[in-house]
């Protein structure tokens, strides 16, 4: 600091106010002033005049470069010239220069990155610029944080200079611009480093996030040029604090980190040595694995003594610097701070490392709080920070989460991470290490602070809330979500019968009071409550309270608890109150009942929170069981009346601890050492003996002499610090050649037991561990103990599992395994669970305790060696395993009235099996020498083996000690071979735990030989197991998700055929060559196949059967292998090799054999390749199999396709249903029929298939597959006409039962049919046999892919002649009408093609279709049922807008005629590049500018379905001629998690077909979010590519060629189109402006692949721009399909001003759209929601949404509507367990009309008309699955109407099977296609009646003949 003495000159005034506030007088001083020179603001900028700057460095080098200035270039995304460098300039020296602009903010720049900001606050950066030709400069500050996805984050500061006051005001607020002039001047702009925003982009200041720690640590400033072309240059670049406004921290220190500095460190002190040394830094290396690290305290030059750490560590406990920390630390966050360089790019790794109770280390570690993902499943490394350090000192810090820990210094989320204990934190370690090989990191001044306190505060002493109801919402239900705690809640059950209430009310004595009216059905039906947060102590605990009743009411109370899950369950504390002396004695023990008095009065009771007992009704109290943790947390204390049609009163509600009971925790008593002299102060003599000793309780060595090859060497030495110690020096040749032992005398429990001793080598030594048994003859034998530690989770992992090997460090050190003396196995080498058996009692008697050198050349010392027993073993543990491979029966298995034996025949494990030779009644008993427990958490395991396939039956039961069966199983014999048994034990009609003494299996029937092999009956519960089908009886008791094959097996196993008829019989015979199937073969496969057979070593028994080389379970690859060699040995068999129809018999023996056809999970019906070819390959080689192969393998084939669906009831089919079966498995299942050899069942099999054709056909309910009401077909739930390929198998299958007896019922062939005709009925006409539906019915194969007819005319024709012979005509007469119409021919001569033009609603779609003449317009948007889009992998990534509300109008002919891309088979989907995916005709999009963006997650593979994210209005109103479509829309964005950026974008739009035009209405058009200001929102009108059949693009007249100019019609006035296509459009004045593009266009492929790489196009398109982020819009357009110009200006004049003469527009809000047709005099009502006082039309009111179309007739005398509501209401299925289905629901409503009305002609069903006193009439109406409702009314005034309105002509229409006239007077007849009068029908004014019969009539009234379809 200088003292600078001046003379200055300053105005004196006489005090601050008075100088404000008036004149005063005013004096010059001069006086010598000393004044103190402040120290200027720091400059954080390095090199500010770019004297050192060197632009060859640049901004993405690693490590990062700090403090100098770097350039950076996008080389994939800059598609500008840009330039940077370093130049001399005249007046500056050296500058920057930078010429042009960048692509993007982030594409180019140069830049500098500045060290940690420490203060947060105002910083002003200020530059000199200059530039001679208008350039323009950019600046911004950008922030560098890396994503939980390892990639960056855009970040920025906010500026200060020009921030908006007004926080919702959209500004430019991350950078600053700066227009530039030709002199050097200064500029400057200040930036405000506590605001960060994410967009470079206009955002409103409220967007800007409060900056966080880590923003500080890593920022930069960048320049670039803003105007393409110029240069700019840059000087004296300055970035500077001005305004500090760092918090004040309060004092945090703890003194945790002791010796900060490291002034006081000594790295020579190891870290295990000095292990309960605290405060002090200590090191660790692992010489073995860290050779090349070295560590060191050095001096700095700037900072004195720091650490110094050179090398990288092999893992984070191989080598380290740290400091134990002696401490019970708060929870919270803490921050740890360092100081770090590294002159090479060296990186440092810091860590938490918890220690466990004993003091020794953990293996877990605290979790970082910075940089921690949002998403709890999201993978980070969260448990160090390791950042890279700069080359110049710099303070470091991150923050760590003390209340979570960690077991991985690995990938992990937060959802793994569990809650830190009191012991984790206590006495922690920090550590340091490098992280990059050969690099050096220096660290000094570490903290370590407390920032955030996160301590649970002290539990309450009174456990209630609001105990006197003061606050209480009985509002507020105690099922909510998410759970309500410590507020008193209500509950009443859907099931509750009884009459009562409950509700808070005023007392005036004591105010607020609870009060509950009546008896609740049962305890649980209905009460209120209050959930206490928590787990509480064990003890007693006194409830009591206030209450009272005026009418004798009686109180209950009672507190439950919750389960594991946080849901009640049936458990309850026991009162301590009344508690019987006699644990036997009978009593109600979990509730207190009082009767009340009038007045109030206090009532206790005490309850022990110790004892749980599960049931509210008289039980003993032996009955109640201990309380663990989990029943003490979260518990309900809930109160309700007792007594009938009386009120209690309760108030001031106490419960409290009153006596605690909780376990004291009692010090660690020592555990006995069972070695002796494990100190070996004995000295004791190691000579080597060479023949093994028994003594025991002595150390010996022992060397084998035959077998030991290496120089071993065992001594007692003498050690500075342990004294006597055992030396081991070499490794010998194998475990047991050289070894060091003790036996321990005596038979030990079972337990788990700890081996520990001391351990060190000073040149990498290391031991080998392991605990070995004896046999009787206290002999050594190979069976070893196995380890607990280490122990896998799999049981079918291998592991070394009965050693373990200690590498030794050069200090002392502890060492330790633990050791389980109830497991023993066979091998020193690698096994698997299944290897491991119980262990004897001759087995612990006397084991031997053994110590190995395991390093060559290398001296190991040992000491003080322990093993002591740490832990009982539980009942899990007990092990009930047997492979039978003994020489002997095991002598506690028993037989009676049976033989057993160990048999060689068959095995499934090992070369042995136990074989039980029964008879009737035969039992088998196996007495356990240990009780098993049962539970939920084991299972029995075992392979059984019949001989015969008999339906003979095996019971498998297990009894207690009291010799009750407590499970039974039951296995029915239905099988020959093997099968396996895997079952947990709560799969049985008795589901309770038990005490298992003996397992006994009982055979009833005849008898046979049963086997058995493999058994565990303690196994782990396997999750992938699979029931099959000889556990048929016990299919009830099953978890049905691994019981899926046998839950259809079920629904056949007791099927009887009947006896068939003649002609039954006759009609297999026809049937039998159509399904029949030739194998084929190739020589090598066949040679290969000999090899194959040969190696699984097959045998004949003596019985005939078959072994050898067990097969195991078998993958989907395995058995289509298997098929297709089957199919290839019987093709050789077949054409006479005698080889290989001996090895074919012997396989397929094998095979059934070894039942691998049986178990698996069943096969995916989706799966095509596998569901038709793994049964295929064993049935076509059905001619080569003997009789009896024959019938098991089709057994087996029907077990694996689920042929008993055939059998299921019509429920389930209904439910569970998938068009895929229908498409894969028919081939198979009739193949399977046909080729059973006993005839009656072949029959009985046919007529259950025939059956399945059915009930498929019936519709089903909601989301589930197939067909629906309305025609649709399902599939991934939804209508899907692009999967419905199943209808191709479902008519070829049906057409082949033509003629037979087995031909399907006419419902079920009409139900088809009209499944096919509504394909057709979508789709464009053909000659050629190619039919379009519109794109947004393309499902996932968006335009070429998706919208073609799979189902082809030969299948038409086939469906007309199966209908024939269904219907006994010959053929389906209306059906051929369809095929002449939709093929464009006259196939069918003497049939007239049918006339289908109209309007057509599939609600189960949602979707409209309007087709006319040529063409067909489909109209269709998404709810929260239907998608609109499904985008898959690399597949129509670009279709989420696919039906966002569209109106796409297709032409008859190729794809090019719709303005689709031309189909080009080479191509395939490559043809849809160039396609605008944001522009599908009629939707409203938010269109992006990215197509990377509108992929989900911005990549080619993540999942996305496009549902609405509320809404499920949409559909369609057919009525006569003309419809209309309405949908509601808001879109979601997730699909189980955000797959875009939210643009929240909603909709409300309607579509009115007449007279060929299709007038389209929209309104509430909103879309916001965080997206990209240049996104536009749009309506869509029309795109088509150019092709060589397009016409011209003609706007008002002109014609619009490609190329030219983008149009922007600013709706000033009318526009009409014509598109390429023929397409008129019409869009009247007043709308947003209209964007018209006739040119070239880029896009990708729908599989992305090519997303930088687009397709260009020619292409004509136009849509209504919305704005950005917009709100309230709405938008009026006509399409006018297959017109011209001239046509179009004429229609365009007639529809000006609003309509004009041919529409009006009657109500477009946010409740209806209404639009009023004037040539047909119709008006349609879209309505949102329910609405009243109309005022136009008849409409005046309704209850609900709805769509609605009216028509009044003769002089207003008559009224006609339809209505329908496309929202099916839909709710969850509740016969769906896993909530995924969903089912329509019907609507209740009504509406009101002007006037009276009454209805004319016959009642209609769920319709009620009323008419009303005020002149209006009610129709209460049911609309059910979006089926429309017809209504004919007549004025209840007219006496009869015999004048007819001539202006109006007679006209006849049909809604389903009704027949309307309507406008006409006199008698209509009715004739059929053979021209006979069916009927005759005397009409006045109007009549309604009724044809029964589908088809097609004439109907004549005076000179009007009119030809009508019913459908």
């Amino acid at each position: 600091m200088k003292n600078i003495f001046l003379t200055l000159s300053f105005l004196s005034c006489a005090g601050l106010a008075s100088a404000w506030l008036a004149p005063t007088a005013m004096e010059w001083y001069e006086e010598t002033v000393q004044t103190v020179e402040t120290t200027p603001a720091e400059n954080l900028i390095k090199d500010s005049g770019f004297d050192k700057a060197d632009f060859t460095k640049t901004f993405d080098t690693t490590p990062a470069i700090f403090g100098e200035w770097v350039t950076y270039k996008d080389p994939k995304n800059e598609k500008n010239e840009v330039s940077y460098a370093i130049i001399d300039d005249a007046i500056k020296g050296k500058v920057a220069s930078y010429t042009s602009k960048p692509s993007s903010w982030y594409t180019s720049f140069f830049a500098q990155r500045i060290a940690p900001v420490t203060k947060k606050g105002i910083y002003k950066l200020s530059f000199l610029a200059k530039s001679d030709d208008g350039g323009k400069v950019k600046t911004f500050i950008r922030i560098h944080l890396v994503g939980d996805d390892g990639k960056g984050i855009d970040k920025f500061f906010i500026k200060e200079t020009g921030k908006p006051t007004d926080p919702s005001t959209e500004w430019y607020g991350t950078y600053h611009n700066q227009a530039l002039t030709t002199e050097w001047k200064e500029y400057s702009v200040e930036f405000d480093f506590t605001k960060t925003i994410g967009s470079m982009y206009k955002k409103p200041l409220s967007d800007a996030v409060d900056v966080i720690e880590a923003d500080l640590n890593n920022i930069s400033v960048c320049f670039q040029g803003d105007i393409e072309d110029k240069t700019v240059l840059v000087d004296d670049v300055k970035l500077e604090l001005v305004k500090d406004m760092s918090e004040s921290k309060p004092d945090t220190s703890t003194g945790l980190i002791k010796d900060a500095g490291f002034d006081n460190a000594d790295f020579t002190k190891t870290f295990n040595t000095n292990l309960f040394t605290f405060g002090e830094w200590m090191t660790y290396k692992d010489p073995g694995k860290d050779p090349s690290v070295n560590y060191a305290v050095i001096d700095d030059s700037e900072r004195g003594k720091v650490a110094s750490f050179t090398g990288r560590s092999t893992s984070w406990y191989t080598s380290f610097f740290a400091q134990r920390i002696e401490t019970v630390a708060k929870k919270g966050i803490y921050r740890l701070s360092f100081w770090g360089k590294s002159a090479d790019g060296g990186k440092v790794k810091a860590f938490f490392v918890t220690t466990l109770d004993d003091g020794k280390d953990g293996k877990t570690f605290f979790v970082k709080e910075t940089g921690k993902p949002t998403d709890p499943d999201a993978n980070w490394r969260g448990t160090y920070y390791d950042p890279s350090l700069s080359t110049e000192w710099k303070e470091y810090s991150v923050e760590f989460n003390f209340t979570k820990v960690s077991d991985t210094m690995y990938d992990m989320t937060m959802n793994k991470a569990v809650d830190a204990t009191e012991v984790d934190l206590t006495n922690f370690v920090l550590c340091f290490q490098g992280s990059n090989a050969g690099k050096n990191i220096l660290i000094d001044d570490v903290k370590l602070e407390l920032v955030k306190d996160l301590s649970e505060p002290e539990p309450q002493k009174d456990l209630i809330k609001d105990a006197g109801f003061d606050n209480a919402d009985f509002t507020k239900t105690f099922n909510a979500t998410p759970i309500i705690f410590g507020e008193w809640v209500t509950y009443k059950d859907a099931k509750e019968t009884n009459t009562i209430s409950y509700s808070i009310v005023d007392d005036q004595e004591r105010g607020k009071v609870g009060s509950y009216t009546g008896k609740p059905y049962s305890w649980y039906t209905s009460f209120f409550a209050q959930r206490i947060e928590g787990t509480l102590k064990k003890g007693i605990y006194k409830l009591s309270f206030w209450a009272k009743s005026n009418d004798g009411g009686k109180v209950k109370t009672f507190i439950r608890l919750t389960g594991a899950d946080g849901k009640e369950v049936d458990k309850f504390f026991i009162k301590e109150t009344g508690k019987p002396t006699d644990p036997s004695k009978l009593w109600y023990g979990s509730f207190y009942s009082s009767v009340l008095t009038a007045e109030w009065t206090e009532y206790s009771v005490e309850f022990d929170f110790t004892k749980a007992i599960g049931s509210m009704y008289n039980k003993p109290l032996s009955d109640a069981v201990d309380t663990d943790e989990i029943d003490r947390t979260n518990i309900s204390l809930c109160f309700q009346g007792d007594v009938e049609k009386t009120t209690i009163l309760v108030d001031n509600v106490s419960l409290i601890l009153t006596k605690d009971l909780s376990d004291p925790e009692e010090p660690e008593q020592p555990k006995e050492n069972l070695l002796k002299d494990s100190g070996f102060d004995s000295n004791p003599d190691l000579t080597l003996l060479t023949e093994e000793s028994s003594e025991c309780g002595k150390w010996l060595a022992y060397k084998d002499e035959q077998y030991e090859q290496n120089i071993v060497t065992m001594a007692i030495e003498n050690d500075a610090d342990q004294g006597k110690v055992v030396s081991i020096s070499g490794k010998p040749y194998s475990w047991y050649t050289t070894v060091l032992s003790q036996r321990i005398e005596g038979t030990l429990p079972e337990g788990i037991y700890r081996i520990s001793f001391r351990g060190k080598s000073a040149d990498g030594g290391s031991v080998r561990v392991y605990v070995r048994a004896t046999d009787d003859k206290n002999v050594n034998i190979n069976r070893f103990f196995v380890k607990e530690t280490g122990r896998p989770s799999d049981p079918e992992q291998e592991w070394y599992g009965t050693y373990q090997a200690f590498g030794l460090t050069n200090q002392w050190k502890d060492y330790y395994v633990d050791i389980n003396l109830s497991r023993i196995a066979g091998s020193m080498y690698k096994f698997t669970e299944a290897d491991v058996n119980s262990a004897t009692e001759v087995d612990r008697t006397n084991l031997n305790i053994c110590i190995l050198g395991n390093t060559d050349k290398a001296t190991a010392y040992i000491d003080d060696v322990t093993f002591t027993k740490i832990a009982d073993i539980t009942a899990e543990e007990v092990i009930v395993k047997y492979d039978f491979e003994e020489t002997t029966v095991p002598s506690e298995w028993k037989a009676t009235n049976s033989q057993i034996s160990l048999s060689k025949e068959h095995f499934k494990k090992g070369t042995q099996s136990l074989c039980w030779a029964t008879t009737d009644k035969s039992t088998l008993e196996l007495t356990l020498n240990k009780n098993l427990t049962v539970n939920s958490f084991n299972s029995a395991f075992f392979n059984i083996y019949s001989s015969e396939c008999n339906n003979e039956v095996v019971y498998a039961e297990l009894l207690n000690a009291k010799d009750e069966v407590v499970k039974k199983a039951t296995m029915l014999m239905n099988f020959k071979g093997w099968r396996e048994f895997n079952r947990p034990y709560d799969e049985y009609a008795n589901k309770d735990n038990a005490v298992v003494t003996k397992v006994r299996f009982t055979y009833e029937g005849k008898g046979q030989k049963v086997y058995f092999d493999n058994m565990d009956l303690n196994a782990k519960v396997d999750d992938k197991r699979i029931y099959t089908d000889f556990l048929v009886r016990d299919n009830d008791y099953l978890n049905s998700k691994y019981a899926r094959l046998l839950n259809v097996y079920a629904f056949g196993a007791d099927v009887i055929p009947a006896v068939a008829t003649t002609q039954e019989l006759a009609d297999l015979e026809t049937l039998k060559p159509i399904y029949h199937q030739n194998p084929t073969a190739t020589p090598a496969l066949v040679r290969q196949l000999y090899a194959k057979i040969d190696a699984l070593k097959i045998q004949r028994n003596d019985d005939g059967s078959v072994s050898g080389e067990p097969l195991s379970v078998m993958t989907l690859d395995e058995l289509k292998a298997t098929s297709e060699g089957v199919e290839a040995l019987a093709a050789a068999a077949l054409s006479g090799t005698t080889k290989a129809q001996t090895y074919l018999n012997n396989w397929i023996d094998y095979i059934l054999d070894q039942g691998v056809l049986y178990h698996f999970g069943g096969l995916t019906y989706s799966d095509y390749t596998n569901v038709k070819g793994i049964p295929s390959g064993f049935l076509k080689a059905m001619d080569a199999y003997t009789d009896s192969q024959k019938t098991e393998m089709i057994k087996a084939i029907k077990w694996m396709i689920e042929f008993n669906l055939a059998y299921a009831p019509l429920e389930y089919i209904l439910s569970q249903f998938s068009s895929d079966y229908i498409y894969n498995f028919l081939p198979n299942l009739y193949t399977c029929a046909v080729n059973v050899a006993d005839q009656n069942e072949a029959v009985e099999n046919l007529k259950g298939l025939t059956q399945l054709l059915e009930n498929a056909s019936e519709y089903a309910p909601g989301s589930n597959d197939i067909l629906k009401p309305d025609g649709t077909g399902f599939h991934h739930n939804t209508q899907y006409n692009n999967y419905m390929y199943a209808y191709n198998t479902w008519v070829e299958y049906i057409s082949y039962l033509k003629g037979t007896s087995f031909r399907i019922n006419k419902d079920a062939y009409e139900r088809i049919k009209k499944a096919v005709v509504t394909l057709y009925m979508m789709s464009t006409k053909s000659e050629n046999d190619i039919h379009l539906f519109a794109n947004s019915m393309a499902g996932r194969h968006p335009l070429v892919g998706g919208t073609e007819i799979t189902f082809k005319k030969d299948l038409f024709k086939k469906l007309i002649e199966t209908g024939g012979d269904i219907l006994g005509t010959g053929i389906d007469a209306e059906l051929a009408a369809q095929y002449n119409y939709f093929f464009m021919e006259d196939f069918y001569t003497g049939v007239n093609k049918a006339d289908v033009d109209g309007f057509y609603q599939f609600n189960y779609s949602p979707a409209g279709i309007y087709r006319q003449n040529n063409w067909v317009a489909t109209m269709r948007c998404p709810t929260t049922k239907f998608w609109g889009g499904e985008v898959y992998s690399k597949t129509n990534r670009f279709g989420r807008y696919q039906a966002h509300g569209t109106l796409e109008v297709m032409y008859d002919g190729a794809m090019e005629n719709s303005g689709f891309p031309k189909k080009n088979a080479s191509l395939g989907t490559k043809v849809t590049g160039g396609w605008d995916w944001n522009v599908e005709a009629g939707a409203t999009t938010v269109h992006y500018t990215s197509w990377k963006e509108m992929m989900p997650n911005k990549n080619v593979t993540d999942r996305f379905d496009q549902y609405s994210k509320t809404t499920n209005f949409a559909g369609a109103l057919a009525w006569k001629d003309c419809g209309m479509f309405g949908a509601e829309f808001d879109q979601d964005d997730s699909w189980g998690s955000l797959r875009f950026t939210p643009t929240n974008l909603t909709f409300k739009k309607s579509v009115y077909a007449f007279d060929g035009m299709l007038i389209s209405l929209g309104s509430n058009i909103s879309a916001s979010g965080a997206y990209g200001d240049d996104m536009i929102t749009a309506t869509n009108l029309f795109q088509g590519i150019d092709s060589e059949v397009s016409g011209e693009l003609v706007v008002n007249g002109e014609t619009m060629a490609a190329g030219a100019e983008t149009k922007t019609n600013d709706s000033s006035a009318d526009l009409w189109m014509v598109t390429p296509q023929g397409t008129g459009y019409f869009v009247p004045k007043g709308n947003d402006p209209i964007i018209i593009k006739h040119g070239e266009q880029s896009s990708p492929n729908e599989t992305g692949d090519n997303v930088d790489d687009p397709v260009t196009v020619t292409a004509a398109k136009a849509y209504i721009n919305h704005g950005v982020k917009t709100s309230g819009k709405e938008y009026v357009f006509v399409a006018v399909p297959a017109t011209n110009a001239t046509d179009m200006a004429e229609l365009a004049a007639k529809m000006a001003n609003k309509g004009g003469e041919i529409f009006e527009i009657k109500a477009q809000n946010e409740k209806l759209h209404a639009l009023a047709y004037k040539p047909a005099k119709v008006t349609a009502y879209s309505i949102f929601t329910a609405v009243d006082g109309l005022n136009f039309g008849r409409l005046k009111s309704t209850a609900s949404e709805m769509l609605l179309m009216e028509k009044p007739g003769v002089n207003d005398k008559m009224l006609s509507l339809a209505i329908s509501n496309p929202n099916l209401r839909p709710q969850k299925d509740g016969n769906d367990p896993e909530g995924k289905r969903w089912i329509a629901t019907p609507t209740q409503t009504s509406i009101v009309l002007d006037g009276e009305w009454v209805l004319n002609g016959d009642a209609i069903d769920g319709v009620t008309i009323t008419p009303q006193s005020d002149k209006t009439t009610k129709i209460d109406l049911t609309l059910t699955e979006g089926e429309p409702v017809y209504i004919d009314l007549v004025d209840k005034d007219a006496v009869g109407i015999t004048t007819v309105d001539q202006s109006e002509q007679a006209h006849v229409y049909t809604a389903g099977h009704d027949v309307f006239v309507v406008n006409a007077v006199g008698t209509a007849m009715v004739y059929d296609v053979a021209g006979q009068v069916i009927k005759s029908v005397d009409v006045d004014g109007s009549a309604r009646f009724t044809l029964d019969q589908q088809g097609c009539y004439i109907v004549k009234i005076s000179d009007k003949t009119v030809k009508v379809v019913i459908r």
